[in-house]
Order: C-alpha cells, then sequence, then structure tokens
C-alpha cells in the first residue's frame, strides 16, 4: 500500500469513528470527508493521485482510479487532469 492511500485510509476510518457510521459510508460522507480538507491539503492529495497515476499505463488508469481513489469527485478530478494532459497541445508554451 503506498504511503498516500495508506493516509488517505487512516484519514477515512478515524473519521468514520468519530462520525460512528462503520464501514458503511456513502458517497456522500466519502464527499463530506475529503471538504474538512484545507484546500491545499485537497490540492496536493490531487496532485499526489495525478503524478502517481501518470505512472500507469493509459489503458490501465481507469480500473487503477476505481480501485486506489474512493472518493468519486476526487476520482473526477484526477482524470480530467489525465485527460487534458494526455490530449495534443496540453500547457504548451512557445519556445520563442
Amino acid at each position: 500500500m503506498t504511503a498516500m492511500k495508506a493516509e488517505m485510509q487512516t484519514q477515512f476510518d478515524e473519521s468514520l469513528a468519530e462520525k460512528d457510521i462503520g464501514k458503511a459510508a456513502t458517497s456522500e460522507y466519502i464527499s463530506d470527508v475529503h471538504r474538512s480538507i484545507s484546500p491545499a491539503g485537497y490540492l496536493s492529495r490531487l496532485r499526489d493521485i495525478f503524478n502517481e497515476a501518470l505512472e500507469i499505463s493509459i489503458g490501465e488508469r481507469k480500473e487503477w482510479l476505481v480501485r486506489n481513489v474512493a472518493d468519486p469527485e476526487e476520482r473526477q478530478a484526477v482524470t480530467t487532469l489525465l485527460l487534458a494532459y494526455d490530449s495534443d497541445g496540453f500547457i504548451e508554451a512557445d519556445a520563442d
């Protein structure tokens, strides 16, 4: 298990314990958990997931994201970044 995934799981488990809802968390609750993280922490998390996903072949990324990113909003944000990154012309700057 990667350090990032372990940290996310720990935060998730602690949040579940605080809410006393056990392992039956809904996607709505998962979204509430990520909203409790600071904007800088959230962006850092997205960056970490994005960088880790870049190491996965394009054909395997969707499955990897489903297995490793529980929050649907985070998964969608990273998917959007990956699609933009993989498309031609992503942040191309003229060398002149």
